[in-house]
């Protein structure tokens, strides 16, 4: 009917530099016994520390590259007064080979076991390689708005390859002569590789529609999604990180129907308040780096959530209060672990069921022209309904990795008048997160059975400025 709109844009990252350093935070008596030798043999220091160290020795290797390309392109056009139809496309490449030196020590100098005493340089951990993901979607749109009812209606794609090799070298410290004594230390080695591949396609569909009733005050809306997406992976290992590889070569297909039902009512032109009832769905897998262990499930959820929303005083403050209830199953946890092939790996496995309850709150103010300020927080109380892992029942012991309590943002944002080379902006940010652990269970029970809670993150403070 008219002209039809599109809008292209271009991103791309080209990142040179020494890479990601690590330390460590807590150690075994044995690691550290063993290790703090290596002064004495003319080798590096052992540093380690819970709290952030100020300077490492980092692994005298390869600059790291990360190199990101990123397309996207939206196109719309108007079929009539009340019908629009949208494309979305998308396409990103990326790499990134780089290490991952673990250890914040290097050249360490220590006595393994080829003789027991011949000194020899070695670091603590070096891992990291060569990562790779090539993706592209697409999305179609078509778009309704008439007098009392909105739609929007669409089908979605996508699909991405991805590749790592993850070779890795490390200190592994034992009993070698059996006398109960931690005596010496062993150069070990691990390598892993895959390549995988996702797919996905999506149909769906979401009205709104306003009934006469009740002053026009109610809306009601209502959405259903189906989505079909298939996984496959090709795994190798090998034993001491040496050729030839065990193989393993997986593939498997998941779908789900998920809707949403939302009804709004206005109390007054700037003050409503909605209740939800929804249903998610995140697609099962494999753990690529987990080498050749079963499917995980989809991950489902059911989702209740009541709350307000208002815009006061001509518009210049908006408050929004929310109070949530989601039930999960099959919940989806990354768990870390060993293996004396592999290295260091990591398995996503389905812990069982789990409530997350909570209270969400924001508000933002624009008190004179040019001035806005923000303030949000939120608090949520996890549960686990049950935690199967190794065939037990963990639900009273296992924790929520990355989750926190309480969290907090407070912004001020000013906007300058307008000049000749733009309109110049400042903003100041701080955000406050409640103290977390990073793993559900304590994934080393060999001399730090405690590992999960002697690493738990104390509460982050961030504060950060930005002037544009």
């Amino acid at each position: 009917k008219g002209p039809v709109p599109l809008d292209y844009t271009f991103d791309m990252v080209r990142r040179r530099d020494d890479g990601p350093m690590n330390q460590f935070a807590i150690l075994s008596d044995a690691y550290r016994n063993f290790v703090s030798q290596s002064p004495l043999f003319g080798g590096d220091v052992l540093r380690y520390s819970s709290d952030r160290l100020g300077t490492v020795n980092g692994y005298d290797g390869p600059r790291a590259r990360n190199n990101s390309y990123n397309h996207a392109l939206t196109i719309g056009y108007e079929i009539s007064d009340n019908l629009t139809i949208k494309s979305i496309t998308g396409h990103r490449k990326w790499d990134s080979p780089e290490l991952s030196p673990f250890g914040s020590s290097s050249d360490l100098r220590l006595p393994l076991i080829t003789d027991f005493t011949t000194v020899t340089t070695i670091d603590p951990y070096v891992g990291g390689g060569r990562k790779e993901l090539r993706q592209f979607s697409e999305e179609i749109q078509l778009l309704g708005t008439f007098d009392r009812l909105k739609f929007v209606a669409g089908g979605y794609y996508f699909n991405a390859r991805y590749a790592e090799d993850n070779p890795q070298t490390y200190l592994f410290v034992g009993d070698f002569t059996g006398d109960g004594i931690v005596d010496g230390g062993l150069a070990a080695a691990g390598r892993l590789a895959y390549q995988g591949r996702t797919k996905s396609a999506a149909g769906f569909a979401q009205a709104s529609y306003t009934p006469p009733i009740l002053e026009d005050k109610l809306e009601l809306t209502g959405g259903i999604r189906y989505t079909s997406d298939k996984k496959s992976v090709n795994t190798q290992v090998y034993s001491g990180g040496l050729p030839p590889p065990v193989e393993s070569d997986q593939s498997k297909s998941f779908d789900d129907t998920s809707f949403n039902l939302t009804a709004n009512y206005k109390f007054l032109d700037d003050v409503s308040a909605y209740v939800r009832y929804g249903t998610s769905y995140r697609a099962g897998g494999f753990s690529p780096r987990g080498f050749d262990g079963p499917a995980y499930s989809p991950e489902k959820a059911k989702v209740y959530e009541v709350g307000v929303k208002s815009e006061l005083f001509d518009r210049r403050l908006r408050a929004n209060f929310a109070a949530f209830s989601t039930d999960y199953n099959d919940l989806q946890i990354t768990q870390p672990g060993f293996s004396s092939t592999a290295g260091f790996v990591s398995n996503t496995i389905n812990a069982g069921n789990a409530t997350f309850r909570g209270l969400e709150f924001e508000f933002t103010a624009v008190p004179t022209k040019g001035l806005t300020l923000t303030f949000d927080g939120s608090y949520v109380d996890p549960e686990y309904k049950k935690f199967v892992y190794l065939g037990l029942d963990r639900k009273d012991d296992a924790k929520f990795g990355y989750v926190s309590k309480f969290s907090t943002h407070v912004g001020v944002a000013y906007k300058f008048p307008e000049t000749s080379f733009g309109v110049p902006s400042v903003t100041v940010d701080y955000s406050y997160k409640s103290k977390r652990v990073f793993e559900s269970l304590s994934s080393d029970p060999i001399g730090l059975p405690n590992a999960r809670d002697d690493l738990g993150g104390e509460a982050r403070k961030d504060l950060s400025g930005r002037f544009a």
